[in-house]
């Protein structure tokens, strides 16, 4: 068994609580401000690193977050949970019965909002220097993930966005939340690839892992499906099982099927995205258990998470030139190519330009999902700290600035029809 000394255990302990208590607290100040409180979580770890924390008390950033091999395991460990949970729930989330609903129209904007800044964000990775790639050394991983993170939208923040805007059910509302469900989808998709393209190996392994990919996807919505709702039938037949027993079994088909995807070499998020999806898709699971999970991922794990991923920024690498053109080329291609993917999906539609405008603005809301492609590629050596910190960085500043241009381009709109409460827990959104 491995031994931990109490003074490592100590400084664990009290790492997570100042994670926990200033992502929280910061999460909630962002969202009073008017930001997603994803920004806070986020600027929570970045007053605990090395640049902000070290610089005015080395000591204390020492002790936190020691650069040795077991804490780095302990914080990774508890980190890497929140992110499950985190997929999980999102896929939970997915809204199976719009996305069918909305047809024609949501393919097409999905489809073009997409692959137009896919395709930009590859060739941009493609002509940036050596410095952004990882220790991998593998460019082509460099391509397909900081082309999947230009492309994303992210969904917990453009739902944030839209209903403190009062647009959530309109029209343009529920196509970019059912865009964004696709694109997280996509996202989690491209970063299983790139993650296996990055891991090396011939062909025949690539292969191999494409196989496993597309037969995860099939087993989930198939047989994984019928699976999951017998298996929640026989366990809850009488909806009489205890919460606690429905935990159980949601979280530990999470954990299977994570650990089912990471063994075919594709990223244990993945695998939990889907597990939700199916979970949130089938008629017996408990609503009462979910909330509970809703619940416990966004008061604890999520912050911790998004926290944990904000001391991994090096801001002063920004000072850099090579790094600060590397921010301005993402920040502009990712808002150019975004906005002509969607204005051209919508062209020639019966929408007003004003509506046009305020989608492709809604649809550069990006956050949560930038950050896990970015935090699970560092973690792989795919990318280096300067991409990690540029790609970060971008999803603040387009989080930051979304709100503000939908709440002007959208001002004498006429609010959303249907009420919907905007009491979402500031540490997901």
């Amino acid at each position: 068994m491995l031994s931990i000394r109490g003074s490592e255990l100590a400084s664990l302990w009290a790492s997570l609580a100042l994670l926990l208590v200033l992502s929280r607290l910061l999460a909630r100040g962002a969202a009073r401000l008017g930001a997603p409180p994803v920004v806070g979580a986020l600027a929570a770890g970045v007053l605990l690193s090395s640049d902000l924390l070290g610089g005015v008390w080395p000591a204390a950033t020492h002790w936190l977050f020691p650069q040795n091999q077991l804490q780095g395991h302990l914080l990774g460990g508890i980190t890497n949970l929140g992110l499950l949970l985190l997929c999980f729930v999102l896929g939970m989330d997915t809204d199976v019965p719009l996305l069918r609903s909305r047809g024609r129209q949501l393919t097409l904007t999905t489809g073009a909002s997409f692959v137009v800044p896919l395709v930009a964000g590859a060739v941009l990775a493609a002509m940036l220097p050596s410095s952004f790639i990882g220790a991998s050394g593998n460019r082509t991983a460099l391509v397909l993930l900081l082309g999947a993170a230009i492309a994303v939208s992210s969904l917990p923040v453009i739902a944030w966005m839209l209903r403190e805007l009062g647009l959530y059910r309109s029209p343009v509302g529920q196509l970019a939340v059912g865009a964004a469900t696709i694109q997280d989808g996509l996202g989690f998709v491209l970063l299983s690839v790139g993650i296996a393209v990055a891991s090396g190996g011939s062909r025949g392994r690539l292969f191999m892992v494409t196989i496993g990919l597309v037969s995860i996807v099939l087993l989930a919505v198939g047989g994984g499906q019928r699976a999951i709702d017998f298996l929640l039938r026989r366990t809850d037949p009488q909806q009489s099982t205890p919460t606690s027993m429905m935990l159980t079994v949601m979280i530990a088909t999470m954990l299977a099927v994570a650990a089912v995807t990471q063994v075919v070499h594709l990223d244990g998020a993945f695998g939990a995205f889907l597990a939700g999806v199916v979970f949130g898709r089938s008629a017996y699971h408990r609503h009462d258990a979910a909330q509970i999970l809703d619940t416990l991922t966004a008061a604890v794990f999520a912050p911790i998470y998004f926290a944990s991923a904000g001391v991994d920024l090096q801001l002063d690498l920004l000072a850099r030139r090579d790094v600060a053109l590397g921010l301005l080329a993402v920040l502009a291609v990712g808002a150019v190519a975004k906005s002509a993917g969607s204005l051209i999906s919508t062209a020639g539609g019966h929408r007003s330009w004003r509506e046009r405008v305020t989608l492709a603005t809604v649809l550069n809301g990006r956050g949560a999902m930038q950050v896990i492609i970015a935090s699970v590629a560092l973690r792989r050596a795919v990318i280096s700290s300067s991409a990690y910190t540029v790609i970060v960085t971008a999803a603040i500043v387009t989080s930051l600035l979304a709100a503000p241009l939908v709440r002007v381009i959208s001002r004498g709109e006429r609010p959303s029809p249907v009420a919907v409460s905007t009491d979402t827990d500031p540490a997901v959104g």
